[in-house]
């Protein structure tokens, strides 16, 4: 192991993120690879069809061996470009966080990172329909009004593709049947507590007893900790879930519609007091915006509820 180019992630995990539709167009050892969306780089690891793979054959596809071999060598692998290029200027990448922090025992595919779908129950304003399907109602108000060309043209990010489906996926079907293999799932949305889907599949880990020996991290709006979602919750060996909010009060509900800003707290405030296995370090996320920049003191002082 050469401590200048080592990462955990591809000795332990794959990140299936970029689909359009049910159809997987690229596959990673880590979300961060994927953040280089480029067009050369869009499929940094240049593997063929994937939506054909599962999890478990993207692991031991011989490109993910060529990468682990080459960290393991001191060599830097072009498809983690992005981290090489935080390195050289100074700052401390990704790879440099990427202990293994969920105690995993020996290399393996043992973690999947999947985002699930745009299925959602909020439509924040910093968001994009193929991360809400909710805010379809604003793409049929821009369609309906000439506005669509406008729209995309100042705010590109908003140039809608299709969603991800990948609850429709061979590699969803794969999860299924496969839980005992994968000790710690990583999910997003949409807001994957609201997804009957990602439900289904939390139920499919209680049933055949692997969730006692299961992490789960999900990014989640932190709106649904209902006393159904705790119950289920409970059965999971520990819970380290990443919570979005972005103010509070009037600036909270703004951002975050129709979110009620008492309604999250109180939710939050079940998870802490309700959830037995949750991590004591709670992870807090913003956006920071021109709607929230004034806001943060305020949004800092959550990690005290």
């Amino acid at each position: 192991m050469n401590k200048d180019t080592y990462c955990h992630y591809p000795f332990k995990a794959i990140a299936i993120k970029d689909y359009k539709g049910d159809k997987l167009r690229s596959f990673w050892p880590c979300c961060m690879m994927g953040n280089d969306r480029t067009p050369h780089n869009i499929n940094a690891l240049e593997v063929e069809n994937p939506h054909l793979l599962n999890p478990q054959e993207m692991f031991d596809h011989p490109r993910m061996e060529q990468l682990r071999t080459n960290l393991n060598n001191g060599v830097r692998d072009p498809a983690c470009k992005i981290c090489w290029d935080q390195e050289d200027r100074g700052l401390k990448s990704f790879r440099h966080f990427s202990n293994d922090d969920y105690n995993l025992s020996n290399d393996g595919l043992e973690l999947v990172d999947i985002t699930a779908s745009n299925i959602c129950n909020l439509r924040c304003r910093m968001c994009s329909p193929s991360s809400s399907n909710l805010l379809m109602t604003d793409v049929k108000y821009f369609k309906d009004n000439g506005m669509e060309h406008e729209t995309h043209a100042v705010i590109k990010r908003w140039a809608m593709s299709e969603p991800s489906r990948a609850t429709e996926s061979l590699q969803w079907d794969w999860l299924l049947e496969n839980t005992h293999k994968i000790k710690v799932l990583k999910a997003s949305g949409g807001e994957p507590f609201y997804d009957n889907k990602v439900i289904q599949l939390l139920n499919r880990y209680v049933e055949t007893g692997a969730a006692k020996n299961t992490y789960l991290s999900f990014h989640t709006n932190a709106t649904l900790f209902t006393a159904e979602i705790v119950e289920l919750l409970n059965h999971f060996k520990q819970n380290k879930h990443t919570f979005s909010i972005d103010g509070t009060d009037k600036v909270y509900e703004y951002i975050r519609y129709p979110a009620n800003f008492k309604e999250m707290e109180s939710s939050v405030i079940n998870y802490i007091k309700n959830v037995k296995n949750y991590d004591p370090i709670l992870n807090f996320t913003m956006v920071v915006s021109a709607h929230n920049v004034l806001n943060v003191a305020e949004y800092l002082s959550l990690i005290h509820i």
